[in-house]
């Protein structure tokens, strides 16, 4: 069984808090990324569950060991680093072998392993060559093969993909998910990189200043943000937010900010005063309107600047001036939009998101 649990887990480094009260339960056979910002504790938390460093408090379990005082070899876990770690003076065999060589394993085994994870990652041509005969992506399979044949409880990713160009790291992700399908091992994943957060998790942890903002599935960490930081990191491009006043209306609630004016709909937990808000949507519920002078007749349509267009082939990405305010909206590639020019847009008020100005906690579902 490998389900791993970190129990009230606190980290300090002199009067550093890296870690605070972190509680976190990694199912079996569950692929759970931790995402966030530099410095947040990601790594810090993986380096926990390798044995790489000590909690300053709290328990941390692979099944049900209790593992703070057992050396990283004896917790049956295998890590992938960011640099590849590899011995630059063996070849690729030797490479995925020396793991299994240390541990005194049957040298009949260790070609049997080392040949069934060169096969899985398409590296069998390679074992006799160096590491500085290898590519980027090369390497890393080399790596991700040297975990690979230990069959370990537990696989620790350290933002793995960092080093690769853009087409690597889009085929090393597909490489990891089905490596992950493959093996259904658990294994836990840190990474800066949103993208890579919710392609390949089955859950993210959403990670800020050494907590855990939420811990959900890449779907409902996008649609459903716990607060405003979540809602900003998560989502590419980042979501649009406005500052401004919330309050009753007729046939529900209204958002307001300077000429800025959006019905919103009822939302009983909002109350009936008005209350100072962070008003949140994503580009890609801002759309352009071909109706003419429909902005005259609805509530949730606005005129707009286009500042500056940024094709990006089947999508463009228009930075907007509406109602005093800048915003970015992702629409279809195919339109004929220009800079300078001025157009009609619709907020989905649907998917319109609300926090409080102060604690940042979310106001509405």
């Amino acid at each position: 069984m490998s389900l791993v649990s970190l129990k009230s887990i606190h980290k300090s480094f002199g009067a550093t808090t890296v870690l605070s009260d972190i509680n976190l339960q990694i199912r079996d056979g569950e692929f759970l990324v931790l995402v966030g910002p530099s410095g947040c504790g990601k790594s810090t938390t993986l380096r926990l569950v390798a044995g790489l460093e000590t909690p300053t408090s709290g328990d941390i379990y692979i099944g049900d060991t209790r593992v703070n005082e057992m050396d990283p070899k004896d917790r049956d876990i295998a890590m992938v680093f960011q640099n590849y770690a590899l011995y630059p003076h063996m070849n690729v065999y030797e490479n995925m072998a020396f793991g299994l060589k240390i541990r005194k394993q049957d040298p009949d085994l260790i070609r049997t392993r080392v040949e069934e994870a060169a096969d899985i990652l398409q590296i069998g041509d390679l074992l006799k060559r160096k590491p500085r005969e290898l590519s980027g992506g090369q390497r890393q399979r080399v790596a991700l093969g040297r975990a690979l044949v230990r069959k370990p409880k537990v696989f620790l990713f350290d933002e793995p993909l960092s080093n690769l160009d853009a087409k690597l790291r889009s085929e090393m992700r597909i490489e990891i998910k089905r490596l992950h399908k493959l093996l259904a091992t658990t294994m836990i994943y840190v990474t800066h990189d949103q993208v890579e957060a919710m392609t390949m998790g089955d859950r993210i942890a959403v990670m800020n200043r050494g907590n855990i903002e939420q811990l959900d599935t890449p779907k409902t960490t996008y649609d459903k943000p716990n607060n405003k930081f979540v809602a900003g990191f998560i989502g590419t491009p980042q979501m649009n937010f406005i500052e401004g006043s919330v309050y009753p209306g007729k046939g529900g609630h209204i958002f307001k900010a300077g000429s800025f004016q959006i019905d919103i709909g009822k939302h009983p937990s909002l109350g009936k005063n008005e209350r100072r808000v962070v008003m949140g949507i994503r580009p890609e519920n801002i759309s352009p309107v071909t109706e003419g002078s429909a902005h005259a007749e609805r509530q949730d349509t606005f005129t707009a600047e286009v500042e500056i267009t940024e094709p990006l082939g089947s999508s463009l990405l228009a930075h907007l001036v509406v109602g005093g305010f800048h915003l970015t909206a992702n629409f279809d590639g195919n339109l004929d939009i220009k800079m300078g020019e001025t157009i009609e847009v619709k907020i989905d008020q649907g998917k319109i998101h609300l926090f409080d100005l102060e604690t940042k906690e979310k106001l509405i579902d």
